[in-house]
């Protein structure tokens, strides 16, 4: 058990950021995930169980609580522990971190409902956690420098007349795309060249026309962008080629349509 101070502690956006950093630094597991592990059971999250056949060798995972490894091992005198030296990125521990990480970064830099919706962050090529905002019908981009210091960054606004949820990715070719359903009908599509050195937004292409519920964007196998909409519950998708980094598109008429059966 761990006391109300600790996981208070624990959870406080500077002890996140300490532990966040070292996790990044080390191959290994430590203690802190362990720790983690147990608080994620205690807030809810379910851990994972050990199979019932182990062998001699009982491979300890921080997002297995402590209580399994020690049971087995009381149980099979002749077994031993094994610490793993590979992260598992996909582990409960790391998830409920990045969980508690994003939950920081809401509160701490929109603490006054100043934002409505906003896309899913990623690691771009920079090196920096990035996403999209939408702040009523506006669109700004936010970032953190990846010298890991916790304070954001955000743009002036480079879209407006926008509804709905954003999608922010990085393409193939390092740059950033944004498609956004439209007050006005249809969807926006927006592109930021990286390899200017003002690093500037372009204009929307408004892709269809009618409301919009929902957008996606991909990019796909054969090295198109697609996006996929939402529109009354019947779902379609544009796509337009995407292999040449030196071709960009200023016109709608360079998205194919297809209705999704």
């Amino acid at each position: 058990m761990f006391s109300r101070s600790l996981v208070k502690r624990l959870l406080a956006w500077d002890q996140l950021y300490r532990l966040k950093k070292n996790l990044l630094r080390t191959k290994a597991f430590g203690v802190d995930e362990i720790v983690f592990v147990m608080m994620a059971k205690r807030l809810g999250f379910k851990p994972k169980s050990y199979p019932k056949e182990t062998g001699s060798a009982v491979r300890y995972r921080p997002h297995y609580t402590y209580e399994e490894p020690i049971k087995l091992m009381n149980e099979s005198p002749s077994s031993f522990l094994l610490h793993p030296v590979y992260r598992i990125m996909k582990d409960e521990a790391r998830t409920l971190i990045r969980y508690l990480i994003g939950r920081a970064c809401r509160e701490n830099f929109f603490n006054s409902g100043e934002w409505d919706e906003a896309s899913i962050m990623i690691r771009t090529g920079f090196g920096n956690m990035e996403f999209v905002a939408r702040l009523g019908n506006r669109l700004i981009h936010v970032w953190q420098d990846k010298d890991g210091t916790p304070n954001w960054r955000k743009s002036e606004e480079f879209a407006r007349g926008v509804r709905g949820a954003p999608i922010f990715m990085e393409n193939r070719n390092g740059n950033f795309e944004v498609i956004a359903p439209l007050k006005s009908g249809g969807i926006g599509y927006w592109w930021r060249n990286n390899s200017h050195p003002r690093l500037p937004w372009h204009s929307p292409v408004v892709i269809g026309k009618g409301e919009v519920d929902a957008v996606s964007l991909m990019n796909t196998n054969s090295g198109k962008l697609a996006a996929v909409a939402e529109k009354k519950a019947v779902s379609s998708r544009t796509s337009r080629s995407a292999t040449d980094p030196g071709i960009r598109f200023d016109s709608a008429n360079e998205w194919s349509k297809e209705e999704l059966k």
